[in-house]
């Protein structure tokens, strides 16, 4: 029985009735009225699947593969899924996130749903899941995500890699910082750098480029490519405004390495309720 008369009762399984139980033209039990709301109650705080997606796991590498699903995390918010629009018991306000993924070992990958609820932003939030690569193929599960209250919902997944990420000196050249001789909208020098075009460009959306005022405050993030030896290239050019605050004295720039991760598969469930 119920604690207290404002909480509905649920039934723990879901039992049918014999038919006898309600015959027509005659009364029925408090039993039976009672069976019949407790089965109804638990139909209605059954959790749904929002989302089932599956993506082929063949190949042993970090590489797209034909019905794969492979992206490089940036060091900023991207959308690598959705948006879905499904059907919601909105009633039900939280769920479960699980995702089986591959990412580069010990790189850490941010997962984070969004919905009608609840907006893209901090890597710290509810709605996000942390996911430390092994290598191999991991399972990764986020509870208590935050879901919309309406009849339906759209729902995104959004993706960035922690903005600690080590550049490869060995691949991709050196130095992994300093002070930039020059910064332009479309590129930035480093007279003294030696980097190496090949391996920079063999990965384009997977390494990035940041500068930091004398305070330690991010100018700009951008992905970049490698024109010259001494000069990299960004993918989304710079504002003029921000060009020229990144040529001020002072200002210096970190080089990042984001991890390649995969998806083989991402379910989202409401969670039951009563």
């Amino acid at each position: 029985m119920p604690t207290s008369l404002s909480q509905l009762e649920v039934a723990s399984p879901f039992g049918a009735l014999d038919s006898d139980a309600c015959t027509a033209s005659e009364f029925v039990s408090a039993h039976v009225l009672r069976t019949m709301q407790n089965n109804a109650r638990r139909l209605a705080y059954r959790g749904e699947y929002l989302i089932q997606q599956a993506w082929s796991a063949d190949g042993s590498s970090n590489e797209e593969q034909d019905g794969g699903r492979m992206f490089d995390a940036p060091i900023t918010w991207a959308r690598v899924f959705g948006p879905v629009e499904v059907k919601r018991k909105r009633h039900l306000l939280t769920g479960t996130l699980q995702v089986r993924a591959r990412i580069t070992s010990g790189a850490t990958v941010y997962l984070q749903v969004e919905t009608s609820q609840h907006a893209v932003n901090s890597s710290s939030s509810i709605n996000v899941l942390s996911m430390v690569g092994t290598g191999s193929w991991a399972w990764y599960t986020l509870n208590d995500v935050a879901l919309g209250r309406h009849d339906t919902d759209h729902i995104s997944l959004w993706a960035r890699a922690a903005a600690d990420q080590a550049w490869v000196t060995g691949t991709f050249g050196t130095p992994t910082s300093g002070t930039p001789t020059v910064v332009g909208p479309l590129d930035f020098q480093d007279i003294g750098a030696t980097w190496t075009p090949n391996a920079i460009n063999a990965v384009p959306g997977r390494l990035h480029v940041e500068f930091y005022n004398t305070d330690g405050i991010v100018l700009a993030r951008r992905g970049v490519i490698c024109t010259f030896v001494d000069v990299l290239a960004f993918t989304r050019r710079l504002s003029n405004a921000t060009a020229a605050a990144c040529n001020a004295s002072g200002v210096t720039y970190r080089l990042v390495a984001g991890p390649g991760a995969r998806l083989a598969a991402v379910v989202l469930r409401e969670d039951d309720g009563g």
